[in-house]
């Protein structure tokens, strides 16, 4: 099975480039960027920054073409398999996304989908994979598949003077459409990280086979 990275060096095909100008990190850049990849799957941040190195030359905007699919990104993920393009309409898209989201300068889909188990497991001990979950604690409330809280991401009767940096209502966390959640995960993940939800430290970043779907 086409795994999320393939080395450089090894690649039959020829790398392309998105038609702005490509984003080139650098070293350190990519070092900082992908802090919350420490140590998943047992792979330390030098190794990352290797890897990627070797995978994209650390081009955000790398497009590898091989003979029956593609790969995008820093992390060179796979179109048959992890994401979805033209070229492989009926891919698996385990990671339920369209590659050129990989193409952008926002890392956060890029490492959410590399690091896919650990979501998975992060979200069933935060909220038992329930899109309507809501728990209430003492001065706040929390809300759907990912417990977004109402003090500080978003507003609420309860916290009508929250911080709401994601600048929505809370009751749009719990339907079924997962794009308002995303988009303020990523703003919780850039502004505090991974460790907001206590239980990814605790019981989701090792030993995670367990937590692969490969059919969907």
């Amino acid at each position: 099975m086409p795994g999320p990275l393939r080395l450089f060096p090894q690649i039959k095909g020829g790398i392309l480039f998105h038609a702005t100008q490509a984003e080139q990190l650098t070293k350190c850049e990519v070092f900082r960027e992908l802090k919350d990849l420490k140590g998943y799957g047992g792979v330390s941040l030098p190794e990352w920054v290797c890897t990627t190195f070797h995978t994209s030359g650390y081009d955000t905007q790398a497009i590898v073409q091989n003979n029956d699919s593609t790969e995008y990104g820093l992390f060179q993920i796979n179109n048959k398999i992890w994401c979805k393009d033209d070229q492989n309409p009926h891919s698996s898209n385990i990671c339920n996304i369209s590659c050129d989201k990989f193409l952008d300068d926002d890392l956060t889909d890029d490492i959410m989908c590399v690091s896919l188990p650990e979501w998975v497991c992060t979200t069933f001990h935060t909220s038992g994979y329930d899109t309507q979950a809501i728990v209430q604690n003492n001065d706040s409330t929390e809300y759907g598949l990912f417990q977004i809280n109402n003090k500080i991401w978003c507003k609420d009767d309860q916290n009508p003077h929250s911080s709401n940096i994601c600048n929505i209502s809370c009751d749009k966390f719990l339907d079924d459409d997962l794009t308002d959640d995303i988009m303020c995960v990523k703003k919780i993940l850039d502004k505090v990280g991974i460790n907001y939800w206590l239980v990814h430290k605790a019981l989701c970043s090792e030993k995670l086979d367990q937590w692969l779907c490969e059919k969907l």
